[in-house]
């Protein structure tokens, strides 16, 4: 913000000094004076306005990320709660076949070593 007030200013200054050395005489630089700082003052407010309008359409947004984060984090959950419940009698017969070829593995390296 520091750094937006020091070009600001130093735009100010900047226009004042080059409408100060102008060949003019001194009502119509003063014209020129007032007219500019006019300018820079509806410029300055215009880019106030759409700062203020940026900053409220992020709050806006950050609600709206709030206000949807609740129900998706809720579906998420369930969706892995059914998975989980779902794949557990699976994972069960897996486990199952998978001690089953152990032991007939197991079975056939005696056989073989015998």
């Amino acid at each position: 913000m520091s750094f937006l007030l020091g070009t600001l200013a130093g735009v100010a200054l900047g226009g004042v000094w080059g409408l100060a050395k102008t060949p003019k005489s001194g009502a119509k630089n003063q014209e020129d004076i007032k007219t500019y700082f006019k300018t820079i003052e509806e410029e300055s407010q215009s880019f106030k306005a759409e700062a203020n309008n940026l900053k409220d359409a992020i709050v806006a947004i950050q609600e709206e990320i709030s206000y949807l984060q609740g129900p998706v984090k809720e579906e998420v959950e369930e969706l892995v709660d059914n998975f989980t419940r779902e794949a557990q009698p699976r994972l069960k017969s897996i486990q199952r076949h998978q001690a089953k070829l152990q032991q007939t593995i197991e079975n056939m390296s005696e056989k073989l070593e015998d």
